[in-house]
């Protein structure tokens, strides 16, 4: 397979593994948030207007970085297919580029549930509430990775040259 075909498999894997492990990342900070904020809280050496201006940050953090890892997900998809569009690639490598893609899908559905598995931990459970597109997201990772391969296979190899 030369690298213009190579590439589409790559970016896919790429997708995959820096969505998962930002979320991984923001499920994590979310919790020593967490902790911060009551330890700062409860220890009585802030003033009230500091306790204040902590709660509205706390107040903030997951539907930013929920709404962070989305658009993560759809830059990277725009980026890769814009890039994608612009290679020029011959369609015989499409049934290699389709085998390699079968297992990056199947790679997402182990990423989707070693997710899942982490965010329902006793520890993380109350993470993943706060963050519902990320729950969606995740649950739902290896169909939306399908449609995004699709979409990026469409660019890369649908095109007149």
């Amino acid at each position: 397979m030369n690298r213009k075909a190579q590439f589409m498999t790559i970016e896919i894997f790429v997708m995959v593994a820096v969505v998962f492990a930002f979320a991984l990342i923001v499920l994590f900070s979310g919790k020593i948030f967490d902790e911060a904020q009551t330890q700062l809280n409860n220890s009585g050496d802030i003033s009230s207007e500091g306790q204040d201006i902590l709660n509205d940050l706390h107040g903030r953090y997951d539907g930013l970085f929920d709404n962070l890892t989305t658009m993560l997900f759809i830059f990277l998809f725009l980026g890769f297919g814009i890039v994608a569009f612009f290679m020029r690639s011959h369609p015989a490598f499409l049934v290699v580029s389709v085998i390699i893609l079968l297992f990056l899908i199947i790679l997402a559905g182990i990423y989707s549930n070693i997710f899942e598995e982490a965010a329902y931990s006793p520890e993380l459970a109350d993470q993943i509430d706060d963050k519902p597109i990320t729950q969606f997201l995740f649950s739902h990772f290896v169909l939306v990775m399908i449609v995004a391969a699709i979409g990026i296979t469409i660019l890369l190899y649908g095109k007149f040259t």
